[in-house]
């Protein structure tokens, strides 16, 4: 199963994540995906060329038979995220991951900036051949209504459950 998941949110031989609302999240930066699918945290359908990938972090609804992927995050160095080709980089990964799992969205931070990604909309403007599975991909940048890019920071600072998030504001940094 693998001794990140065991040590850090196994409960009563369950592995539990934080509550985030409805949802759960880990910070499982050392998991590869074939462990959190032995877990039970992700659906195996994922291309096994991607099985020893380690994800940073994911917002899991478990509420269902399947689990469901709300989001893949990926986190990066203070400061990547200012050079185009590091943000392209960073960005297609999490792109990768998310498409592999049907996340419904990704996030890439370096804590300084922070990028949305919806992986099921695809834009020319985005095309990329991925360099573990071979596959053409694509995503389109998460805006608010106005067009402009959604820049909110995406930083979960508490280390207890998360149960409401409309009262989360001062446990989660989101501020553009």
């Amino acid at each position: 199963m693998g001794e990140e998941l065991e040590s850090r949110y196994q409960n009563n031989g369950k592995i539990k994540g934080q509550i985030f609302g409805e949802f759960e999240y880990f910070q499982i930066g050392a998991s590869t995906l074939n462990q959190l699918k032995q877990a039970k945290l992700i659906p195996g359908n994922y291309d096994k060329s991607f099985s020893s990938h380690k994800p940073d972090r994911l917002i899991i609804d478990r509420g269902g038979a399947v689990p469901l992927i709300i989001a893949v995050i990926e986190d990066k160095k203070s400061g990547k995220l200012n050079y185009d080709l590091a943000k392209d980089k960073a960005i297609q990964q999490c792109n990768n991951y998310a498409q592999e799992l049907g996340a419904k969205m990704g996030i890439i931070t370096d804590g300084v900036t922070t990028v949305w990604i919806n992986p099921h909309e695809e834009n020319e403007g985005t095309d990329y051949e991925d360099n573990v599975a071979g596959k053409t991909r694509s995503y389109s940048l998460i805006k608010r209504e106005d067009g402009a890019e959604i820049t909110r920071a995406f930083q979960i600072t508490e280390k207890k459950d998360l149960a409401n998030p409309e009262d989360m504001g001062h446990k989660i940094s989101l501020k553009d």
